[in-house]
């Protein structure tokens, strides 16, 4: 019930002393009934337990109405409970983990040198990669290539870089005239390019439909002219 406030509290009575944790202050010449009672706690929270303080002033305000409250007249008397509550912020100080640190400065220092390292085996790649469509020789460099690539990513443990390095491999062995390895391996990758986990990556189907087409053709050229199969192995 709101009642207007109290005027004159005895905090120093000995009914509630300042060493009590839960205050039970007598009102003396206030607007209140006589025998009106002031429930006070502080309550000091941190960031991680203002739910738990909050749930220990629910609890008091619980125990202090269940409680009988005397009063010089009990059928003219009001009974009236006062919830104070005091919020403070206690700053985290955080605390560096000098030894993890230096462990995540390492992870972090590897990650980047794979990635650059990962980048130049690309484009050294792709070099061979092209020229692999008139030299064998080229197309077992890029290969060579493509493994280094892979083993790069088996160490990062991307599974989209995985796909990619193997893709690859797939049209390295085309290139060389391996139709059969190159299409199992190529339906393997194109099963994880449509899945969940590789359409975040959209460029993998793209890449194995790509090299797959080229299969075909060169399938078909191969059936339709004998002499195609020496340009290819």
């Amino acid at each position: 019930r709101l009642s207007p406030v109290a005027t004159n509290l005895d905090v120093n009575s000995a009914e509630s002393g300042p060493e009590t944790p839960l205050a039970w202050p007598v009102v003396r010449n206030s607007a209140w009934p006589a025998g009106t009672r002031l429930v006070g706690r502080k309550v000091v929270l941190e960031h991680r337990h203002r739910t738990l303080a909050i749930s220990q002033l629910q609890e008091a305000v619980l125990r202090s109405s269940a409680e009988k409250m005397p009063t010089r007249n009990t059928a003219s008397a009001a009974r009236c409970i006062c919830l104070s509550g005091s919020t403070t912020l206690v700053p985290w100080n955080a605390v560096m983990d000098k030894s993890w640190d230096v462990k995540l400065g390492y992870l972090v220092a590897e990650q980047v040198e794979l990635e650059n390292a990962m980048a130049w085996l690309s484009t050294l790649g792709g070099a061979y990669s092209a020229l692999g469509d008139n030299n064998v020789k080229f197309a077992e460099a890029a290969s060579q290539v493509s493994v280094q690539q892979l083993k790069l990513a088996l160490r990062i443990g991307d599974p989209a870089t995985l796909c990619r390095c193997r893709i690859y491999i797939a049209m390295s062995l085309l290139q060389r005239g391996y139709f059969r390895s190159c299409r199992r391996l190529l339906r393997e990758q194109h099963q994880f390019a449509v899945s969940a986990e590789g359409q975040r990556e959209p460029r993998l189907a793209k890449m194995c439909q790509s090299v797959w087409d080229r299969m075909r053709y060169l399938r078909l050229l191969r059936r339709k002219s004998p002499q195609a199969r020496n340009c290819l192995v």
